[in-house]
């Protein structure tokens, strides 16, 4: 009953929709709404099809159909720009997630749309729009798609309704669709394969466990139909095979690329026996990306990354999907291996170019080159990451994203067109990746520039358009936050932290770590004791029934224990060695033009730091006097560290400190804690039972928190035996309000020994225990004069020196504040410093109203600009930064703290 005038808009060859009985309804009502001068409201689930099927009629009228993504960042006066626009240029648009507009702008356009259709139906040539006379042309249209349900929605106004005709697009047609894509792209036996697709994937959205970042829609099934077709193009056919035989192969490799992935370990076995019971000849070997997988194992020894074959299958899976999906998220929790395998394949694809055989010698020789911008989008605000405008000017200002997408669109305009056939090696990525929580806010945003059109839309109605080998990638924790729309617009890889484990990051410390005259005995006896104790000890912690305050991974405690391993193996390496002969690696000789070293000339690099000890040639250490006993003081040194970063973070309360001057004759002994108690068995039971470890532990009187180790005898002495007592704090007329204590002295030396690896500490406890009043207490000691040396009178040389501590009549931490200690005199230590850098430090005191820009501001005030965009401390220092009550800042509606986002 209605015809229309052909647009002759030049459109190019582009691509048609496949045509199905949905897609025909949803014509029909379109075309009935462009006679009667309405619009058209397509709604429905993501990936039904609303925002193509416009596109598709669009191209069908000869129209230019723009497509601009809607956010609630909208207001009324942008939109009216685009309407008017639209009605003298007589274009189609098409609104995407329409209803994320406020709905107070959402009225004032109802009253914008309803101009407009008057003068449509009054066939006026001109007419007055927003305070202008402007030129009709009739042609024009508006169309909008809705996801009603999602949320950030919201519900159209009463006005507004009677602008357009709605029509709901549910459940498209599966098979229909798989099979014409697969003839379009050359299969023979399309409609079967596509019948068994479809059946796939509805078992697998049943039977699979429901996870956040699984989508079994239309969108994956066409990524599945286009990676068959890419591969059907790129392989050779095998003549033992039928042609349905070959497209099943074919079929088989593309689900299990795409598919495999997102997959957690448990569905991926499941999933497999589905595949085996529709494609029997799913158990053969697929096709290997030979390529691809060489650049992947050279990438990872020059990262000097320890090869894990979980992790390279990971980066080949990544690539897979970069190659297919210009979005991709890469999900898991911390400590995964998001970052690292992004930085493997990143290396990788850099030398693909030089490996292709076929390629001319110039080309081969030239490395190709990847352009990586990182951004937290929860660490700004969404104008600083999209843009604003600035209300006084009313001129737009680009944020963070639409300034880099801007570049790489500047830079690689060339490749906008660019066939994807050739994208598999190219010699320029450019790669944004936003690492940090989602949510709908925010990420809803870049829906048009993450499926088929490929465009960024900024509030001022700019569109930005992705150049060719352009990818998103998304490093998130958790989708928890983000709408169906968002997931099944992105390919997905799911990784797994059971999957890495443990083992790589051990395997790169015994590598790198220790000290280079570190004996190889003693390397096999710390490892033996790791693959003795660490299992048993995760499997304790499991156990127990809420140990912690906050959440902590296996290897956040992994790390834990080596930093302290470090710190006492690197004492040990500077002052008296390991006692054995056979070293990891050779001592160099001299050049012939080097002067000789001094006798007994010793340097300690200690961070940045630089301390020189010149040493008396007639004091030895204990493994230069014991020679053979490095067993028996590595065990004990590792039972220490063991008993710190399993037990350290535990909530638990310890013992009442003694003392004979309170107490007085009456002793006081306070009831054991149950987590403290068992603790202290498990690891009595651990080491003290058995026999190949069998080692001397103090006596249970105390708690196994309650002892330190003295590296000159390598025998346990009580912490308490570093804290003075109340006659001596009496009789010294001490003017320091800090009192030392055992918790200020043994927690001291642990965040100490830490902080010197520049790794940051977290400090937990119940409120009012003294947290901030160690700190300070630590800071003050550390700032002092030599405070970060290692010698008697200092918070690490307390402990490291202990029996010259003894001689020392107070530690700097029972001093006032001002005064630094005395080193010792007579025939110990001479001390020359060289080279060393004073600590600064900077306390930042966190509130609910602590925002991201106030912490950043506090922070740069205490730093000094060295080059460029490059801040830093002054000459000669680096800054301790103490951060006061982290868990106080606000949470945001989706749980996240934009505060420490930033941090």
């Amino acid at each position: 009953d209605a015809s229309f005038p052909y647009g002759y808009e030049y459109l190019g060859c582009s691509s048609r929709l496949v045509v199905t009985p949905l897609t025909d309804r949803c014509y029909l009502t379109l075309t009935g709404a462009i006679k009667l001068n309405l619009g058209g409201a397509p709604s429905g689930p993501a990936g039904t099809g609303k925002t193509e099927t416009v596109k598709d009629l669009a191209k069908s009228f000869g129209k230019l159909c723009l497509v601009f993504n809607c956010s609630d960042e909208l207001d009324h006066k942008t939109l009216g720009k685009m309407f008017s626009g639209l009605v003298q240029s007589g274009s189609w648009c098409c609104f995407d997630e329409f209803n994320r507009i406020d709905v107070e702008v959402l009225s004032v356009v109802a009253q914008q749309l309803l101009t407009i259709k008057t003068a449509k139906d009054s066939h006026a040539l001109r007419f007055s729009f927003d305070g202008r006379e402007i030129k009709l042309n009739s042609s024009c249209g508006f169309f909008v798609t809705m996801n009603p349900t999602y949320s950030g929605r919201v519900e159209l106004p009463d006005n507004l309704k009677p602008m357009f005709r709605p029509i709901a697009m549910m459940i498209p047609h599966y098979a229909l669709i798989g099979e014409v894509i697969l003839f379009s792209v050359g299969f023979i036996s399309a409609k079967v394969l596509a019948t068994k697709i479809v059946y796939l994937y509805n078992l697998s959205n049943s039977q699979l466990s429901q996870q956040d970042h699984y989508d079994f829609g239309m969108r994956a099934i066409k990524a599945v139909l286009l990676t068959a077709g890419e591969i059907k193009r790129s392989q050779t056919k095998d003549p033992n095979l039928t042609d349905e035989q070959s497209e099943e192969n074919i079929m088989i490799q593309a689900l299990v690329e795409s598919n495999l992935p997102k997959l957690l370990k448990e569905d991926a076995l499941l999933f497999l026996d589905i595949l085996r019971d529709l494609f029997p000849q799913a158990g053969k070997k697929l096709h290997e990306h030979e390529i691809i997988q060489q650049a992947i194992e050279r990438a990872i020894k020059d990262l000097n990354y320890e090869y894990w074959p979980t992790q390279a299958d990971k980066a080949l899976q990544l690539y897979n999907q970069i190659v297919l999906r210009h979005g991709t998220m890469l999900v898991g929790g911390a400590g995964g291996g998001k970052t690292t395998v992004r930085n493997i394949l990143q290396r990788a694809l850099t030398y693909i170019p030089t490996m292709i055989k076929d390629e001319t010698q110039a080309r081969q020789n030239r490395l190709a080159t990847i352009d990586v911008t990182v951004l937290n989008p929860k660490a700004m605000q969404i104008s600083e990451l999209y843009g604003a405008v600035n209300p006084d000017t009313l001129e737009f200002t680009d944020g963070m994203l639409a300034t880099t997408m801007r570049t790489y669109a500047k830079n690689q305009e060339s490749h906008m067109n660019t066939d994807k056939s050739e994208q598999q090696y190219v010699d320029h990525w450019q790669w944004l990746v936003l690492d940090g929580p989602i949510d709908t806010l925010w990420v809803e945003n870049l829906n048009t520039l993450l499926d088929d059109s490929k465009i960024l839309c900024l509030a001022n109605g700019e569109r930005i358009g992705l150049s060719g080998h352009t990818r998103i990638l998304f490093e998130v924790d958790s989708l928890v936050n983000s709408s169906p729309a968002t997931v099944s617009r992105c390919a997905m890889v799911y990784f797994d932290p059971s999957d890495l484990g443990y083992t790589p990051f051990l395997n790169y410390w015994y590598r790198c770590k220790l000290p280079a005259e570190f004996p190889l005995s003693a390397v096999e006896f710390l490892r033996e004791l790791m693959e003795f104790s660490l299992d048993k000890g995760f499997t304790f912690l499991n156990q127990l029934k809420d140990p912690w305050h906050m959440p902590v991974s296996k290897l956040n405690i992994l790390q834990t224990l080596c930093y302290l391993l470090s710190t006492f193996l690197n004492y040990l390496d500077k002052y008296g060695g390991f006692g054995e002969d056979d070293r990891r690696s050779a001592t160099t000789a001299p050049a012939p033009n080097e002067p000789p070293k001094p006798y007994g000339l010793k340097q300690h690099a200690q961070g940045d730091e630089l301390v020189i000890y010149v040493l008396n040639d007639k004091k030895q250490y204990y493994l230069q006097k014991n020679p053979k006993n490095i067993r028996q003081c590595l065990i004990r040194i590792y039972i220490f560290c063991y008993v710190w970063s399993f037990g350290g973070g535990l909530k638990r309360e310890d013992n009442f400190e003694d003392d004979n001057i309170i107490n007085q004759k009456e002793q006081i002994k306070a009831e054991r804690d149950l987590t403290t108690q068992e603790f202290d068995t498990f690891v009595r039971d651990l080491f003290g039972a058995n026999i190949n470890y069998s080692v001397y532990l103090p006596p249970d009187a105390r708690m196994v928190y309650d002892y330190m180790i003295d590296l000159n005898t390598f025998v346990y002495h009580e912490w308490e035996s570093l804290v003075p007592k109340t006659e001596q704090l009496i009789k010294s007329e001490q003017t320091s309000l800090v009192i030392p204590t055992v918790d200020i002295v043994r927690f001291s030396f642990l965040i100490s020994s830490i902080l010197i690896h520049k790794i940051p500490v977290l400090l937990t406890g119940n409120s009012g225990v003294g947290k901030t009043l160690l700190i300070e207490a630590m800071l003050r000691s550390l700032t002092l004069p030599d405070g970060n040396f290692i010698r008697p009178g200092t918070i690490l040389g307390d402990v490291l020196e202990y029996n010259a501590t003894r001689g020392v009549a107070t530690s700097k931490l029972a001093q006032s504040n001002d005064v630094p200690a005395e080193a010792p005199k007579g025939d110990g230590n001479a001390l020359h410093r060289s080279k060393l850098k004073t600590l600064q430090s900077l306390k930042i005191q966190m509130s609910a109203q602590t925002t991201p820009n106030r912490l950043v501001n506090q922070i740069t005030s205490n730093l000094v600009k060295k080059k460029g965009n490059l801040l830093g401390c002054q000459q000669g220092k680096w800054l301790l930064a103490f951060i006061d009550d982290l868990n106080i800042p606000q949470v945001d509606q989706f749980g996240d703290q934009p505060t420490l986002e930033t941090l």
